[in-house]
């Protein structure tokens, strides 16, 4: 999604129980962060970078231009209404 969102100046956001993870494009890659939310910009080459580096399968990835930051995918069960797994990502 993030391809299809920042480069038109559309943020993206992922939101839990008090938690939020904002990626929007900025002048910079950078990182922020408050209890509440983590907001990561990117530069269009940072963008680029992240991208590319991101896989949809489990494991731990390091994206050019942001040493401090690791990104960890982890394996996800989709389920059904009656909780059985339909679909498994990563």
């Amino acid at each position: 999604m993030l391809p299809l969102r920042l480069p038109f100046g559309l943020p993206f956001a992922l939101v839990g129980t008090g938690k939020q993870v904002v990626f929007a494009n900025g002048e910079r890659n950078s990182i922020s962060a408050t209890e509440e939310r983590l907001q990561i910009e990117f530069d269009e080459s940072g963008l680029r970078a992240f991208c590319t580096a991101l896989a949809p399968r489990s494991g731990e990835y390091a994206i050019a231009g942001f040493d401090a930051l690791r990104v960890l995918v982890k394996k996800t069960e989709i389920l059904d209404h009656e909780g059985k797994v339909v679909e498994t990502i990563g």
